[in-house]
């Protein structure tokens, strides 16, 4: 008995959710930075959203556009009951994900920041980072919450030591004369602290490492990003204007956390001899042998000022993240 009123209930919730709004169609033109589930683009995600998806799934309304994907919730390619539950679930706070990015600076990001024309304090500075880059994960995965820390005072991390903790503005492109691996990605990522699967920890420094390394990120059981000194430095040591430092630290945060939450580079890794084929499996050009390349941060430097939220990691990352979020980050 009781299960018969529990499906007529339910049998009751969906014909109000279908027929409460009016047959139509959902404007998918607007310009603006609009989250998954936000359907009908107000802003905010409402039941109403709820309503749009499953009245699309019963032929009622058309979506196109930015709107249709902004209603596929679960990434499958299609827009069903399934997608509206989730959306009820969000705003029920029955489906919720948690992930935390845990931030060092060390004493040379500390000096490089005070020593620029904005001279800003590190804090803020990578704050402001974060904010972006929580903003559009969030919106990419709104059931998703991030925290976050930034940790003073500055970290002392292994190119602090090999410049005696003495870390001055003159000597932050100076080698290390007492043990060159300070002055490595490895060196600075071995004398970093571990994190865990739901919290990662990154490390910003502001000393020119050798050979200049891509800011790069390693998932279990490390759990770490280095967020390194090209972002700052050109290949011949000289500074880059703010603007640029700025677009390419929130990219390359971005896309670092990307790999945090388990998305793979697609980018071509350099093919080896013989086998004409890198080491990436994940590479369009190698193996998955996409032309174009998909649209995505893990491919392209995508700038997140100059792109929606939703578009910035292809379906497939997309994928990736939701299935990876559901088994490990579920609160």
């Amino acid at each position: 008995m009781k299960n018969n009123v529990k499906k007529l209930i339910y049998i009751l919730f969906c014909a109000i959710m279908i027929f409460m709004v009016p047959f139509g169609a959902v404007d998918a033109s607007a310009a603006v930075y609009y989250s998954m589930g936000d359907i009908d683009a107000d802003g905010q995600i409402t039941a109403a959203d709820a309503r749009h998806a499953m009245r699309y799934a019963a032929n009622l309304i058309t979506l196109s556009g930015k709107a249709l994907e902004r209603a596929d919730m679960n990434f499958d390619g299609v827009v069903d009951a399934a997608d509206a539950r989730l959306i009820l679930r969000i705003l029920a706070g029955l489906d919720s994900h948690k992930f935390k990015m845990d931030h060092y600076y060390d004493k040379g990001y500390e000096v490089r920041l005070a020593n620029t024309p904005f001279n800003t304090n590190p804090n803020t500075y990578i704050s402001g980072h974060q904010t972006a880059v929580k903003n559009a994960y969030e919106s990419i995965y709104p059931s998703l919450t991030i925290s976050s820390s930034v940790n003073t005072p500055p970290y002392t991390s292994s190119a602090d030591i090999c410049k005696n903790n003495y870390v001055t503005l003159s000597n932050l492109t100076a080698p290390c004369t007492h043990f060159p691996d300070h002055l490595t990605n490895a060196g600075l990522r071995l004398n970093f602290l571990i994190g865990t699967n739901k919290e990662s920890r990154y490390l910003w420094t502001g000393h020119f490492l050798t050979g200049n390394p891509m800011s790069n990120a390693v998932e279990f059981p490390l759990d770490s990003v280095m967020m390194l000194s090209s972002e700052i430095y050109e290949n011949n040591g000289t500074v880059k204007p703010l603007n640029t430092i700025t677009r390419n630290s929130r990219y390359v945060l971005f896309h670092e956390t990307g790999h945090q939450l388990y998305a793979p580079d697609h980018y071509c890794y350099g093919k080896q001899p013989i086998v004409n084929l890198c080491t990436n499996f994940d590479c369009v050009i190698c193996y998955k042998k996409k032309n174009p390349p998909p649209e995505c941060a893990m491919y392209y430097r995508w700038y997140l000022d100059e792109h929606d939220a939703v578009d910035l990691l292809c379906i497939d990352c997309k994928t990736d993240i939701y299935n990876h979020l559901n088994q490990h980050h579920k609160f």
